[in-house]
């Protein structure tokens, strides 16, 4: 029996997920409120990218994934994107020959339900310009930067009306500059669009800035969840991720 928590919009009950021999997820269980922004920290290989996989219908899962009341467990990944969660990747996947404004148009056509012969042109353009690639929209996405390839799969992902987004690692390999500016793109996602996010990134001071709570994954297994203060000084965070100086 699922619990029925009003403002619950995603529900992890011990899922897992083996390769072979190999375990990359054992016995997950956390939930995610409406509106939040949960951050995914621990070192590599602790199975942050195989959760978002999972979530996402791209791979199958032991456990149960529940989405605002659902079990999606067994949806795959455009099912799942019908029902309002997308994702971006660490290393952009775009369609080379393809504009900035024709991802976010075909965004538009794997997410929430539109109406037949609805013109969403103004739509993306009103989120373009949102997410600052207004003036680049023709422009193709093999002549972009990493920059801006990653802003493009964001407006792809956003334009599909998710409720909850999933960004893995969204500014790795920016600049100073960018990872501000990025940054301060998802706070806006937050505040003006209402979207719940979820967040994996190494970098602890960025997560810090702008998660409401943290889940530290270590070979697989969940072993810290809470606020930002909670996690970075427990104990065994310490040990086996952050290291004994961290914000000494």
């Amino acid at each position: 029996m699922f619990s029925s928590n009003d403002n619950k919009i995603l529900e992890t009950i011990k899922v897992g997920k083996s390769f072979g021999k190999m375990s990359a997820l054992a016995d997950v269980s956390f939930e995610v409120t409406m509106g939040e922004v949960l951050g995914i920290a621990g070192p590599n290989g602790a199975g942050k990218t195989t959760l978002f996989n999972v979530i996402a219908g791209k791979l199958d899962n032991s456990g149960d994934i529940v989405f605002n009341g659902k079990n999606i467990s067994k949806f795959g990944p455009h099912q799942i994107c019908k029902e309002g969660i997308a994702r971006t990747f660490q290393i952009p996947l775009l369609f080379s020959t393809l504009s900035i404004f024709e991802h976010a148009k075909i965004g538009t056509k794997f997410g929430l339900s539109i109406p037949a012969g609805k013109d969403t042109d103004d739509e993306i353009m009103e989120l373009l310009d949102f997410i600052g690639l207004s003036s680049k929209k023709h422009e193709i996405a093999d002549n972009l930067d990493l920059f801006d390839k990653k802003l493009t799969m964001l407006a792809a992902a956003v334009s599909t009306k998710p409720k909850l987004l999933l960004l893995d690692e969204p500014v790795g390999g920016l600049s100073p500059r960018e990872i501000n500016d990025y940054i301060s793109l998802i706070e806006k996602l937050k505040e003006n669009l209402g979207l719940t996010i979820i967040v994996i990134e190494h970098l602890m001071p960025i997560l810090t800035r702008i998660a409401d709570r943290l889940m530290i994954l270590e070979s697989g297994r969940q072993i810290c969840i809470g606020t930002p203060n909670e996690v970075r000084n427990d104990p065994y965070v310490r040990e086996v991720y952050l290291g004994e100086n961290a914000y000494a």
